[in-house]
């Protein structure tokens, strides 16, 4: 099945969606054609960190209240916690 882009209802929605989509499912499906001037690029690296189990469960039940993956909940955080960091150093 093809992926297509959904009417979203929110920003939030949105910001999710294009946080977990992979476009290249997209542009494969005609949803998305890519301009000569634009490049889609999805600069992820995926790493392996080691969490207590409980951290693990915590993050999961979190995440599905929130309706998003627990991976994506992590990244989320993670880059809250570097804007704060920037922010804090003055970069």
């Amino acid at each position: 099945m093809s992926k297509r882009i959904p009417k979203f209802k929110n920003i939030e929605e949105e910001r999710i969606f294009w946080d977990t989509t992979d476009t290249t499912e997209l542009i494969e499906s005609g949803e998305l054609v890519p301009t000569e001037d634009v490049e889609f690029i999805r600069p992820l690296k995926t790493i392996t960190i080691r969490i207590p189990e409980d951290s693990l469960e915590t993050l999961k039940v979190v995440a599905k209240k929130k309706g998003i993956g627990y991976s994506t909940l992590i990244r989320m955080w993670i880059g809250e916690r570097l804007e704060e960091e920037k922010k804090a150093s003055g970069g």
